[in-house]
């Protein structure tokens, strides 16, 4: 299976999959079309939750399944871990030494059948009036290595479809 079939403005139906005569169906996705790295996003409040529903399990199972044997990066963006306050003491900057956090890692990493280091923190403003730098930063890390990880499978494809200009 090729990811890359679904044109931009097709209207998901979730009880079937798109069929090769629709026409937002691309018989013949290139590199750029494909997907080259795919970002879940999880509650750190109770990710135990959102991924112990039933439909949930298969849907993820699925995904690894159609995922796997194309090495498509997974990451997970655990996200606002700044409502884990009990033992980040309201410094995001701790957020690496948090305990709390890291049993949450751990459930979602598990569950995922990803490598904790696939799973990425994620702060949120919802209280704030000014930026923060420290949220800011760790926003910024996270999208470096979502980038990072979609480069890195891009320059594993075979270019010869990729424009001469795709990798500049």
């Amino acid at each position: 299976m090729v990811i890359g079939h679904v044109k931009s403005g097709y209207q998901i139906n979730p009880v079937a999959s798109i069929q090769s005569d629709h026409a937002k169906y691309r018989s013949q996705p290139n590199i750029g079309d494909r997907i080259h790295c795919l970002i879940y996003v999880v509650n750190a409040d109770n990710p135990q939750s959102a991924l112990a529903d039933e439909s949930a399990v298969e849907i993820f199972k699925r995904m690894r399944e159609l995922l796997a044997p194309l090495n498509v990066p997974q990451l997970v963006l655990m996200n606002k871990v700044d409502r884990l306050r009990a033992s980040l003491s309201d410094d995001i900057s701790q957020i690496f030494r948090s305990e709390e956090v890291y049993r949450k890692f751990k459930v979602v990493a598990d569950f995922m059948q990803l490598p904790d280091m696939n799973v990425l923190p994620m702060s949120n403003y919802h209280d704030e009036t000014n930026p923060d730098p420290k949220k800011d930063v760790l926003a910024l890390s996270n999208l470096k290595m979502m980038m990072d990880r979609a480069n890195d499978f891009l320059q594993r494809q075979d270019t010869s479809s990729a424009p001469e200009d795709f990798y500049d």
